[in-house]
């Protein structure tokens, strides 16, 4: 992933940025108010704040817009990032 600073901002969390190491978010709720790092590499992704692979945080990035072409380029060679919970 290149690196992109960009602010675009859901219900709840916002995208901040995107680059080769993960994603940076901002979640917005009350009880986890702060900026979120999501690890994303060939063996998965992982949430900084919540320390696992499946969380609010992860939903997010992978429905949002911006990363969808990004990571299903990465699912094409093989990278181990989930497909969104429906």
């Amino acid at each position: 992933m290149l690196f992109m600073s960009v602010k675009k901002r859901g219900k709840d969390m916002e995208l901040v940025s995107h680059d080769m190491w993960g994603v940076k978010i901002f979640d917005h709720t009350p009880t986890n108010k702060g900026l979120v790092h999501i690890t994303v590499n060939p063996k998965g992704v992982t949430c900084g704040r919540c320390e696992t692979d499946n969380c609010q945080h992860i939903q997010y990035i992978l429905t949002h817009v911006e990363l969808q072409k990004t990571f299903n380029q990465k699912r094409r060679q093989n990278w181990n990032i989930p497909e969104p919970d429906t």
